[in-house]
């Protein structure tokens, strides 16, 4: 290539008057041309980008988002990999599947469907490698054949918790810092026998907090859930086209324990009530929203609006 190039500018140079072409650095690119003119300044935001037509190019943040969870979980696994003592060597070819996915086309969801299948399969295969050096690393410890909780039947499916109710399981802590399960308190770098999961869903036996729910499993009260959907009939992973804006299909929804857990085909919902205690005495409770989605549903964008009438005196 710098031959070419070569080729190029000895033509210029010998051909056209006035024109001299030669290789640069930034550096005496800039000392050349500095001076020479006044450079204009645009200032201002300038994202979201937009286009002709009100498209919005915005689309990569929601495109594909169970391949950015992959993502997500792979980089989780591989910080637990490292807490444990793993080598950089020992994690290259995990760490190269990550690497690659960080792609403008890859993380972002607009690459081409086999693109992203060969992307998925690459970061599935990266979780079980660094999900198997986890388990012969703790294993030693337990005595006992252990597996991963949670599993899917091929790259690009929902994984499914193979662990059950109240079952005994090891769990590991990589923070720096303690963290709970249940009511078991597992300390930094540390491996505990718990009880899974570590969140009971529905009312906590403690809490004084009123949970409400609708017909269709939806919370109002203390706040209100409305789930609405853009269907998006043009656009496609990077440009986001905001059309009409209607009800979600709640038609197929499954209800269970009065609106704990609201299911379809399609997605999933659980709430998880917490209580915490804190200083002076006082408590509160959190309410975690889970959301689940698998892939077969069709180009749409889902929104869940969350409002509330509860009024804090101390702001």
């Amino acid at each position: 290539q710098f031959s070419n190039y070569q080729k190029i500018f000895d033509y210029i140079n010998s051909n056209i008057p006035g024109v001299t072409a030669q290789f640069g650095t930034l550096s005496e690119y800039f000392k050349e041309v500095i001076g020479t003119f006044e450079a204009p300044i645009l200032k201002g935001s300038f994202f979201t980008y937009s286009d002709r037509e009100k498209d919005y190019w915005s689309g990569y943040f929601t495109s594909r988002v169970f391949d950015k969870a992959l993502d997500r979980r792979l980089e989780r696994v591989l910080f637990a990999a490292e807490a444990l003592g793993a080598t950089t060597l020992e994690m290259q070819k995990p760490r190269r599947a990550l690497s690659l996915f960080q792609h403008h086309d890859g993380v972002t969801g607009t690459a081409k469907n086999d693109v992203v299948q060969d992307y998925a399969s690459r970061m599935s295969d990266a979780i079980d490698t660094v999900e198997k050096w986890i388990l012969q690393r703790i294993a030693p410890k337990t005595k006992n054949d252990i597996g991963a909780c949670w599993k899917s039947d091929s790259p690009r499916e929902m994984a499914q918790n193979l662990c059950g109710g109240a079952d005994d399981v090891q769990v590991y802590n990589p923070l720096q810092y303690p963290q709970r399960c249940g009511s078991v308190s597992v300390n930094p770098r540390e491996t505990m026998t718990v009880k899974y999961p570590c969140e009971t869903v529905g009312d906590s036996s403690i809490s004084n907090a009123r949970i409400k729910y609708d017909r269709n499993g939806l919370m109002v009260e203390p706040i209100q859930e409305h789930w609405t959907a853009w269907k998006v009939n043009k656009g496609g992973a990077y440009l986001f086209f905001p059309g009409p804006m209607q009800s979600h299909d709640m038609k197929t929804a499954q209800i269970h324990g009065g609106g704990w857990i609201v299911s379809t085909n399609d997605w999933k919902r659980t709430v998880v009530q917490h209580d915490y205690s804190y200083e002076f005495g006082r408590s509160a409770t959190v309410l975690d929203f889970i959301y689940e989605t698998s892939l077969t549903s069709q180009n749409e964008e889902w929104v869940v609006q969350f409002s509330s009438s509860i009024k804090i005196k101390e702001f």
